[in-house]
């Protein structure tokens, strides 16, 4: 079946001859049954076949029955019944085509049989009707004619759909079908048309629930709250239906609603998913320790909760990144900018860590007495490379006493950690002053005071020898005895101190060397 509008161009066709409508209702007498606009057909049916009857009756009839039947029924029927039985007839319009032909038994499709006169109907001079009985199921075409003409030419205009030269119905069994042409709403439809929609609702407002949803990472369909037309707000699913969208991608979408009923046509508005703000993400850069080469920021996540759900964002698809650099231990600025169904920035500190100083690479001298806070010679490396104090550390001493002392190493600048180390603190070194043979088998030693110390020791051993003397002393003078005559002696002196229980021993002397000659 067909629904049409008529409101388009109106094509120029052909027919091959007209018919009246008194011809045409002999015609169907023969092969079929039609009405034109319902009981008026009868009429007008009996009506043609009385005129084409009469040249072979009214002789018989006429002497006997005419003056007598004439006088006294003619006035009385003819103004009670003529008017209403007499349809009026609009010969500018005709339907033909196969649902006409096929009934009254002519295949060709377009020819003088195949024409049938529509009627005006008596309530509204803009519609016209047909209705052809008992119509054998099948796929009909027509076509609704106007100004047909007859000289062996095809000629005049038809009502039909823009796309298709022909009209459509579909007869499911066998039934009358009624034609009717509408001049008022353009349109030609039959009784087995469905309701022909007659609203177009393309300009309806369609109002959402929600017109923008933040992105989630998960499906999100646009709820219709309303569509209004004018001042009528329209009913779901009897008025339209609503095409069913379900994205998860940030973007602006297309929310089509289709006319159901009465409505045809489409309205749509604007469903959009807006990108997610990167303000809400949580961003971390994994620190780097100095090396003393050039750091890149390379290692990083960026999570987000979505939908109840935490959420890694992914690189390149979600967001773009401009790492920093940094040569040395301190703090850079990394930029997250959103992609996709991400919007906006976020940043981050990317941190070069300084390096933990090691205690292992960490050496001090013991120190020597000088009566003040003890001072003593500190190395630091990093591998091989010797760190340079006061850029790259700070060394603090504690303890003035012959004994023990504290040594603390911080770490500076592109370095960190404190280490601390204990160093003893010793008389200073010795020095012997003079050694000499004074007598047979003698030695006079003479060396000079140590600052801190209580007592020096003075070995000796003849030169070659693996043990040495010693003699013990708290003077700075020491005589040595039975040495050999002709023997050549080292002689050394160290100073000591005692703190506690513990005796702190200072460096030895520099070896002194004394031949024995007497």
């Amino acid at each position: 079946m067909i629904k049409t509008l008529l409101s388009k161009k109106l094509a120029a066709v052909g027919c091959a001859a007209a018919l009246s409508v008194a011809s045409v209702a002999v015609a169907f007498g023969t092969a079929g049954d039609y009405s034109l606009a319902g009981a008026a057909s009868s009429a007008s049916a009996s009506a043609s076949a009385s005129a084409t009857a009469a040249p072979t009756t009214k002789p018989t009839v006429a002497p006997t029955t005419e003056p007598t039947v004439a006088p006294t029924t003619a006035p009385t029927v003819a103004p009670t019944t003529a008017p209403s039985e007499e349809p009026v007839v609009k010969s500018d319009y005709s339907v033909v085509g196969p649902l006409v032909s096929s009934i009254i038994g002519v295949d060709k499709q377009w020819d003088a049989a195949s024409a049938v006169d529509m009627i005006q109907s008596e309530d509204n001079a803009q519609v016209y009707t047909l209705t052809i009985k008992d119509v054998e199921p099948k796929v009909y075409e027509y076509q609704v004619l106007k100004g047909h003409s007859w000289d062996n030419k095809y000629s005049g205009t038809y009502f039909g759909n823009s796309d298709y030269a022909n009209l459509k119905v579909d007869v499911k069994e066998k039934t009358d079908v009624t034609v009717t042409l509408d001049l008022d709403s353009m349109t030609v439809k039959t009784n087995l048309d469905a309701d022909t929609p007659t609203t177009d609702m393309s300009s309806a407002t369609v109002t959402l629930e929600k017109s923008k949803v933040a992105f989630n990472n998960a499906k999100q369909s646009p709820v219709v709250k309303s569509v209004t037309l004018g001042d009528k707000t329209l009913v779901a699913d009897t008025d339209y239906t609503v095409k069913k969208l379900s994205v998860s991608k940030a973007g602006t979408y297309t929310v089509t609603v289709n006319g159901a009923g009465a409505y045809y046509g489409s309205a749509t508005t604007s469903f959009t998913v807006v990108a997610k703000s990167m303000s809400s993400a949580k961003v971390t850069v994994a620190p780097k320790t100095y090396t003393g080469k050039k750091l890149t920021s390379s290692s990083y996540t960026v999570k987000m909760t979505l939908n109840g759900k935490t959420v890694t964002l992914k690189k390149d698809r979600d967001y773009t990144v401009k790492a920093a650099s940094l040569t040395k231990a301190g703090s850079a600025t990394v930029k997250f900018t959103g992609k996709g169904n991400f919007k906006g920035t976020k940043s981050a500190k990317f941190v070069v860590k300084a390096k933990k100083l090691s205690a292992k690479k960490i050496t001090v001298k013991n120190a020597t007495y000088t009566g003040k806070t003890v001072k003593s010679a500190v190395v630091v490396k990093d591998g091989k490379k010797t760190l340079k104090a006061s850029r790259d550390y700070t060394v603090k001493f504690s303890g003035k006493k012959i004994g023990k002392a504290t040594v603390t190493v911080k770490g500076k600048g592109n370095y960190t950690g404190t280490v601390k180390k204990t160093i003893k603190v010793v008389p200073g070194k010795a020095k012997i002053k003079s050694a000499k043979n004074t007598k047979a088998g003698k030695a006079t030693v003479k060396f000079g005071k140590v600052k801190g110390a209580t007592s020096y020791t003075v070995s000796y051993k003849v030169k070659g020898a693996k043990k040495w003397s010693k003699v013990t002393t708290k003077k700075t003078t020491v005589t040595l005895a039975k040495l050999k005559k002709g023997k050549t002696y080292q002689i050394t002196v160290t100073a000591s101190a005692k703190a506690g229980k513990t005796t702190y021993k200072g460096t030895t002397s520099t070896v002194k060397t004394l031949k024995i000659k007497k």
